[in-house]
């Protein structure tokens, strides 16, 4: 009985020392984690502060004041303005078709009486384009 509690208290020393390293070594990965992670994840800055040693992020120079009154205008520039289809074609000729009507399409079709010019109406307008043609 007491070969077997020796034995038992062998295995739970054992036991105890392999517990112990591995908890070591999780810590220790668990630090290595959160390392990378930061150098990854973390600020990008350098936060590092060595004695002696000049920082180059630091602003520690003198600051120059800037003046207030010195400003200077920017000149600005005119758009061109957007024209409208009338002004595009107003610079081609313009040529008008009127359309006479006979004597049987000038009686009215509800009372019969002779109906009377009246004016011209504007119906439509186009461009006719004339290809080139070589001579």
């Amino acid at each position: 009985m007491a070969d077997v509690i020796k034995i038992l208290e062998k295995q739970l020393n054992e036991s105890n020392k392999r517990n112990e390293q591995l908890q070591q070594q999780v810590a220790y990965l668990t630090e290595l984690i959160r390392e990378m992670n930061r150098e990854m994840f973390g600020k990008s800055k350098e936060d590092i502060q060595v004695d002696g040693q000049q920082s180059l992020f630091e602003d520690t120079a003198p600051q120059v004041p800037v003046q207030d009154e010195a400003t200077t205008e920017v000149s600005s520039y005119k758009r061109k303005s957007k024209g409208t289809k009338a002004d595009k074609l107003a610079n081609f000729p313009v040529e008008i078709v009127e359309r006479e009507l006979t004597d049987s399409e000038r009686e009215c079709n509800n009372c019969g009486t002779h109906m009377i010019d009246m004016g011209s109406v504007e119906a439509r307008s186009e461009l006719i384009l004339i290809p080139a043609t070589i001579e």
